[in-house]
């Protein structure tokens, strides 16, 4: 696996560019891939319609993935890709510093071209995804970049546990106010009315229109949803300060080049994994019992959520403490470097999965929406990314990068990347 200490050093003396294959960190190929199939899992649900009935589904099979979906996935894989994401700009820094090289304008660069994606992403997905997002808060970035580890570590968890817990508190915790309380309920009878109107039409687009109306529905309502997503407090508040947080974790890792070589940190990395397991596997399903006992006691619903906004990024880095470990074995290292080649194209990746899930379940497509229960979901899922990994990998031995990375780091570079793979180093580079 090649140190990415040798990777700057070989670099300095060049300009900035996209690292080169023989340069990349391979664990952290592996990992983006382990992120992608978790992401397409989590968002299966909503493309094939059984979100938000996921539990109408009472039969052993499709309660148990329905279960299994909910608490050991999901906010367990965009956690992980927030935290590579951070990770990457340290690297990028330092790669940047290191050559003595202006970093803020090629940076910002990167971002508006990924923000530009994103927008276009949406029109196929929704305002929840995560690109534009990542975009956005990757400006804040640049405000840390200076920033002593130890603040970084307290700014990360100030906006990753902190600042969700507050506001969960401050909700739940309010005086009764009878005034209040019943002005809370019409605007919720009112929303709820307008809620379920639009998603009759969303419904009837979505299984009846053709691709045109499909489109026409979308920019319809394109700039308002933006409006309404990007102004809710629960997003501002639940959404927003965590993925930063994760950013500035993802920032301390990348300083302290802790993945770059996992040998000589297997044991703060084994550490972090049981720590994750200890604290994540407990306080998710302290989550589960407290939802499904249910009741009106605001304490209880108050603690479920706090239990939640601890275990879920405790689970994500048990998840891949354990995967950087299993990874330095021969036969594991064998099973995971697949991912890696999903990983190295997760930006394609990522929106392609949007395109296939759209003609699997639309009606213009092949019409699955709201026929598959949770098992279907999983298999769905394990079909659809395998055969990604399969078409990444091919695709790496003749191209250099996805076509939206190629796109990306192009626009960015402000010049055309080298696209193909050389004839004579397809088999040293393309699968590296």
């Amino acid at each position: 696996m090649p140190d990415q200490a040798a990777a700057v050093d070989s670099q300095s003396t060049r300009g900035l560019g996209p690292v080169r294959p023989a340069e990349r960190v391979e664990i952290l190929d592996i990992l983006r891939g382990w992120a992608l199939f978790g992401v397409l899992l989590c968002n299966m649900r909503w493309f094939s319609g059984v979100w938000p009935d996921f539990y109408v589904w009472n039969d052993p099979v499709n309660l148990s993935a329905a279960v299994l979906i909910d608490y050991l996935a999901n906010d367990k894989f965009y956690t992980l890709f927030s935290f590579l994401f951070g990770l990457g700009f340290a690297l990028q820094l330092s790669r940047a510093d290191a050559r003595g090289k202006p970093f803020i304008g090629l940076y910002v660069r990167r971002l508006i071209v990924l923000l530009l994606i994103g927008l276009v992403h949406t029109y196929l997905a929704w305002w929840n995804e995560a690109l534009h997002v990542y975009a956005l808060l990757g400006f804040a970035l640049l405000l840390f970049r200076r920033r002593s580890n130890r603040t970084v570590l307290i700014l990360a968890t100030i906006f990753l546990i902190a600042i969700p817990a507050s506001y969960h508190t401050i909700e739940f915790a309010r005086p009764e106010d009878p005034e209040r309380e019943a002005l809370a309920s019409r605007e919720f009878i009112a929303s709820a009315t307008e809620y379920w109107a639009g998603e009759e039409s969303y419904t009837w687009h979505v299984t009846r229109a053709s691709a045109t109306q499909w489109v026409a529905f979308r920019a319809k309502g394109w700039i308002q949803g933006g409006v309404e997503y990007h102004t809710i407090p629960y997003y501002n508040f639940l959404w927003f300060p965590p993925i930063l947080g994760l950013f500035l974790l993802g920032l301390y890792v990348g300083r302290r080049r802790i993945l770059d070589n996992v040998e000589a940190n297997r044991k703060l990395i084994r550490r972090t994994m049981w720590v994750g397991l200890a604290l994540g596997l407990p306080c998710t399903m302290a989550t589960l019992v407290l939802r499904v006992q249910g009741g009106a006691a605001w304490r209880s619903e108050l603690l479920a959520e706090l239990t939640w906004i601890v275990g879920a990024p405790a689970l994500t880095f048990f998840y891949a403490g354990l995967i950087a470990l299993l990874a330095q074995r021969k036969r594991w290292h064998r099973l995971l470097a697949p991912l890696g080649a999903a990983g190295r194209t997760a930006l394609t990746g990522y929106v392609m999965q949007t395109v296939v899930c759209v003609l699997l379940f639309y009606g213009f497509g092949l019409g699955l929406f709201g026929r598959v229960g949770p098992a279907g979901v999983v298999v769905v899922t394990l079909l659809v990314f395998t055969a990604q990994v399969f078409v990444s990998i091919w695709w790496l031995r003749y191209f250099r990068f996805g076509p939206l990375e190629w796109l990306w780091r192009s626009l960015t570079y402000g010049r055309m990347q080298p696209f193909r793979v050389e004839r004579r180093g397809i088999t040293a580079e393309a699968v590296a």
